[in-house]
């Protein structure tokens, strides 16, 4: 590199291997951004599509390419584009993705204006080949740290190729992907960053996330699950004083009701509720002390607007209640069950 080539803003990242028919849109949709001060550093994990023939037929000098003779896998191939890049910001992408045009400038301007967060993802549209190109809505979660480190007691709240990081508090803790983590090696990472700075979601939905036959979450999802599901247990030992199982299938839907409008978030409360039978004659009484704690709770928050932090404090506090709550008479059910086999 020349002495005096100006160090560019943004390292987009995009690690591939035999991209396809979804390669040449993807790298596109980077190179049309209307902010222009990155460098696109492409990872070619070992490709024999010639996809190689893709990329250098766009002729863009922003596009510097890295490539590896041998498959290295998802987690080795972005932990060695990371070391290629030189931005500022890294920010991710993927080589089965569309990045809108403006999404890199309003993340840019989201970071410049906010230094105290080091992770900002987006909002996401989803294309689903699976079903005939449909297109539905989005998983993502969208607020700022407080709700995302909650979030994450129970599912992964952001989309990793819509991710920006700051690139120098990855070099200040030797922050990387880790193996041990395969498949949800992201939301790993998202855990670790968490724990010391701040994070982020954007209202705006600034990517267009693809799902199809092909891509890691749908060929690996019985791993993925397995990991996502330690990587889980893991951020509630760091946020948690407590440590014994959530259900999982109580948690985020009761966080929305107290989070949101009552009613129809509380709907799709009572409906998993009356599909679990461990709850037994019990539903009532659990029905009526969540719809109580959530509708207390989202009177506290509307009282408590101006004051966003304290609000969320005790959305937290109410819900991680109820769960307690929720466990105790679990687990009182089942040794009354047990004591009933026994007996019998």
């Amino acid at each position: 590199m020349n002495a005096t080539e100006a160090m560019p803003c943004v390292s987009v990242l995009m690690p591939m291997h035999n991209a396809g028919v979804h390669l040449e849109p993807a790298v596109r949709s980077i190179l049309d951004q209307s902010f222009s001060d990155f460098e696109f550093i492409v990872v070619d994990d070992a490709s024999t599509d010639g996809s190689d023939r893709v990329l250098a037929s766009f002729g863009d000098p922003r596009i510097r390419v890295v490539r590896s003779e041998t498959n290295l896998g998802v987690v080795g191939a972005l932990n060695l584009g990371l070391g290629f890049c030189r931005g500022r910001y890294v920010a991710r992408m993927d080589a089965d993705d569309l990045s809108h045009p403006d999404r890199l400038a309003t993340q840019v301007a989201f970071m410049e204006a906010n230094p105290g967060i080091a992770l900002c993802g987006t909002d996401i549209e989803i294309l689903c080949e699976l079903e005939t190109d449909r297109r539905t809505t989005s998983w993502v979660v969208t607020g700022g740290s407080e709700l995302l480190r909650f979030r994450m007691l129970f599912d992964n709240p952001f989309c990793h190729p819509t991710v920006m990081m700051r690139a120098a508090l990855l070099r200040r803790h030797a922050f990387r992907y880790e193996a041990h983590a395969l498949h949800a090696e992201e939301f790993d990472l998202w855990r670790r960053i968490s724990e010391v700075a701040g994070i982020a979601n954007l209202n705006r939905c600034l990517l267009t996330y693809r799902i199809h036959d092909l891509q890691v979450s749908q060929i690996h999802a019985a791993r993925q699950a397995a990991t996502v599901a330690r990587m889980k247990r893991m951020a509630r030992r760091d946020l948690l004083t407590a440590q014994p199982p959530f259900d999982d299938r109580i948690a985020p839907l009761v966080f929305n009701a107290a989070w949101c409008e009552p009613e129809p978030g509380w709907r799709e409360v009572r409906r998993v509720l009356q599909v679990i039978p461990e709850f037994g004659g019990m539903r009532a009484v659990l029905e009526l002390c969540c719809w109580s704690a959530c509708a207390r709770t989202f009177l506290l928050l509307a009282r408590h607007r101006p004051n966003r932090p304290y609000a969320r404090f005790l959305t937290r506090i109410t819900v991680h209640a109820i769960i307690r709550s929720l466990e105790i008479v679990l687990q009182r059910i089942l040794r009354r069950d047990k004591r009933a086999a026994a007996a019998s």
